[in-house]
């Protein structure tokens, strides 16, 4: 992946990045003001942690390719008819995230 490619795709995760975090104040404040499907949302939000990696940060690229490594071995470790274009689309991610983890500040 080129340059303005890579600088493309990590803006893109910044701006999901945002947008999830718009959600998670949304959230945290529909919980303050009572709503009960909002506490478990929340809940479930905690335990999963944010879908798209920090493209800024070291740790998180290498956590979220360390999670899509785990992905791909289990795609690729169906007996039945393995989705290719899955596959194709995992490798495209542990691609990325190898990339920015190597830009990426500590």
């Amino acid at each position: 992946m080129s340059t303005p490619d890579l600088q493309a795709a990590a803006e893109k995760l910044r701006l999901a990045r945002q947008i999830e975090a718009n959600r998670l104040q949304a959230l945290r404040r529909a919980v303050q003001s009572g709503n009960p499907h909002a506490a478990k949302r929340l809940k479930l939000f905690r335990l999963t942690g944010f879908a798209y990696p920090n493209p800024d940060r070291r740790a998180s690229c290498l956590r979220h390719l360390n999670r899509a490594k785990v992905e791909l071995a289990e795609l690729e470790a169906c007996t039945s008819d393995p989705d290719l274009l899955l596959i194709a689309y995992v490798q495209g991610r542990i691609q990325l995230y190898q990339q920015l983890g190597d830009l990426a500040r500590g």
